[in-house]
């Protein structure tokens, strides 16, 4: 499984193809769970890593939500927020939850009320 799986980095990262990198993030999503293979969070936190760098929004918030139970704050936000910049709404959750507001620069709304595509950029402030 530990050669297919960096066949499978191999691939996803020259091809850069959504499909490449959908099965990518299942793999991570296997040693995770434990599923044909034992649980192994640190393969399949290497894994979303090299997801969450190629883009993958699930990726991303799992990369997040791990360097947050780490207490690393910088990093989670980080990552969380390029998560819910791609519209994962347990990302922006995430992200007012560890006391982060994000607030658009042109509304002085919360990200889930405001569509993605029409925010330019955001401003990250504690409460």
């Amino acid at each position: 499984m530990q050669a297919f799986i960096k066949l499978m980095v191999k691939i996803a990262t020259k091809s850069r193809d959504r499909e490449s990198l959908e099965k990518l993030v299942s793999c991570g999503k296997f040693y995770e769970d434990g599923i044909r293979v034992p649980a192994d969070m640190r393969k399949a936190l290497k894994i979303y890593k090299v997801a969450a760098k190629l883009g993958d929004s699930y990726s991303q918030y799992k990369v997040g939500v791990y360097y947050e139970v780490q207490q690393d704050l910088n990093k989670a936000i980080y990552w969380l927020e390029k998560s819910a910049l791609q519209g994962h709404s347990d990302a922006e959750t995430r992200l007012l939850f560890t006391g982060v507001e994000i607030r658009s620069l042109y509304k002085d709304k919360y990200i889930s009320s405001v569509p993605v595509a029409k925010v330019a950029h955001f401003t990250l402030t504690k409460i």
